[in-house]
């Protein structure tokens, strides 16, 4: 496989330029770590196929875009971006200079070579070091072209520790109504790279202090947002999210399925936040949470959520004796020492097996000689119930 710079100095042996560009120049001069290394060129999509067929594994991701990926990497062909009434018109452009100054902010728009020579046409260098993000250009303009930029100029200010320019900032807290344009599956991304560098708490912070969260999530505030501050579990962030709300779980489902955030996921986020204060103050598992995990091991990793989320809600709880009850207890069939197989070498016919595994659960028979003290009286019983149904 090629490294980037490998694929860099393969363009350039070919007569094209190119260069690193955007997030990877960018966190390489802050010093800090990062996984992509995107790559743009003078070269068009078919002229890129040409040269690295053969050589490396080619994967067309973006026709509309001109991106091609090269081993994994991104290399993707000078562009301009122009906006017809919110319809994205890609054009082609000559020069890098061209393709930087189309880029959503000014550290993002930053260049770099092999060698390590920074090419800088938007002023990126200056807010780097002074630790601001700035729209490349008018916000109001970069913003209504792409609402999305809205997101990503919150979410790059919590990972980097930025401020966001005054203009910037301006125009994101007045037309916060754009991020209903923004596509669901958009913003499931970028909260899925908030979770990632865990930083929800302080995104959701963001939003509150901008008054976008009801633009964002559909609330207008959160009771436990302090609680935030202390997990990084993305259950029970978002378990938080919707605590103390006349929301259940269909309203959960409505917000949080469009942004990539899946069935099963949802169904444990609702679990906690439906179920929690009731099993630990009964000290006892509602059937329905029994049900959703299927198995002991997924309902003991959804507990030690529901525990901690509970624990960040009431510090001062002491929990010791719900989960004394809870462990001390079996929850499924596979937990019991008996099976279906024996039960009926015990003479147990194949209508009551199911029934009296469900029965020995409930019972807590946790060693053999249990089950076969509760089963004694209950064998004779069921065969008897059994025989009068045969002969009606």
């Amino acid at each position: 496989m090629l490294t980037s710079k490998e694929i860099i100095q393969e363009l350039l042996n070919n007569g094209y330029e190119s260069y690193y560009i955007g997030g990877c120049v960018r966190d390489k001069l802050l010093g800090i770590p990062f996984t992509d290394e995107d790559i743009v060129t003078n070269a068009k999509s078919d002229e890129i196929d040409h040269i690295f067929q053969g050589k490396a594994t080619i994967k067309h991701i973006g026709k509309l875009f001109g991106v091609v990926q090269i081993d994994g990497f991104e290399v993707a062909t000078y562009r301009s971006d122009t906006y017809n009434n919110n319809e994205l018109i890609i054009g082609n452009v000559s020069s890098l200079k061209e393709d930087c100054i189309r880029r959503d902010f000014t550290i993002n728009a930053l260049a770099m070579d092999i060698y390590g020579k920074i090419y800088d046409n938007s002023d990126g260098i200056n807010d780097l070091n002074n630790k601001i993000i700035r729209a490349n250009g008018d916000p109001y303009i970069r913003f209504c072209e792409d609402p999305s930029r809205i997101l990503r100029a919150i979410y790059l200010s919590v990972k980097l520790n930025f401020l966001i320019e005054d203009k910037t900032l301006d125009i994101i807290k007045t037309h916060g109504k754009l991020i209903d344009k923004i596509e669901p599956n958009v913003v499931g991304r970028i909260l899925t790279k908030v979770f990632k560098h865990e930083l929800f708490y302080k995104f959701v912070s963001r939003l509150i202090e901008y008054d976008l969260l009801e633009f964002v999530f559909k609330i207008e505030k959160i009771k436990y947002i302090d609680c935030m501050e202390n997990t990084t579990d993305e259950y029970i962030l978002y378990a938080l999210l919707f605590t103390g709300i006349n929301y259940d779980y269909g309203m959960i489902e409505k917000i949080l399925l469009p942004y990539l955030v899946q069935k099963k996921d949802i169904a444990i986020i609702n679990a906690i936040v439906q179920h929690t204060d009731t099993c630990i103050k009964s000290n006892s598992i509602h059937k329905e949470i029994i049900k959703l995990m299927k198995n002991r091991e997924s309902l003991d990793n959804l507990i030690d959520k529901m525990t901690n989320y509970y624990s960040l809600l009431y510090p001062s709880c002491d929990l010791a004796c719900f989960k004394k009850k809870y462990y001390d207890k079996i929850y499924y069939p596979l937990e019991l020492p008996i099976n279906g197989n024996e039960l009926i070498e015990l003479g147990f016919t194949g209508k009551f097996i199911g029934v009296l595994l469900e029965k020995l659960v409930e019972n807590n028979c946790k060693n053999i000689e249990i089950c076969y003290e509760y089963l004694h009286p209950f064998r004779y019983q069921l065969v008897h119930i059994f025989r009068v149904q045969q002969q009606i």
